[in-house]
């Protein structure tokens, strides 16, 4: 069954193009791995600092390899562009 992912990230200060690089190619990278069916990033209104990842995967499992292939491992990188951590809005079904 199909997943959506919604995750939010904070910019620290001055960081926000930095950020927005790393999301673009972190995004690239979603979309050629197995099961992704999208994956977009959104750039707040209100406030440029804010990005919105919403991701649609084919199965939580291909979601999970991926994030622990490729994901986990660049966490340090993203944290540190980052001024709170990271927030995950959770794993969807379709839509009702």
């Amino acid at each position: 069954m199909a997943i959506i992912v919604i995750a939010e990230v904070h910019a620290r200060e001055g960081l926000a193009d930095q950020l927005r690089e790393s999301l673009q190619q972190g995004r690239e990278v979603a979309r050629g791995s197995d099961g992704c069916e999208s994956f977009e990033v959104f750039v707040g209104i209100d406030d440029p600092n804010r990005f919105y990842m919403v991701e649609r995967w084919t199965s939580e499992d291909l979601h999970a390899k991926h994030f622990q292939e490729k994901v986990a491992p660049e966490l340090e990188r993203y944290k540190s562009l980052l001024d709170r951590p990271f927030q995950e809005g959770g794993l969807l079904h379709q839509p009702l």
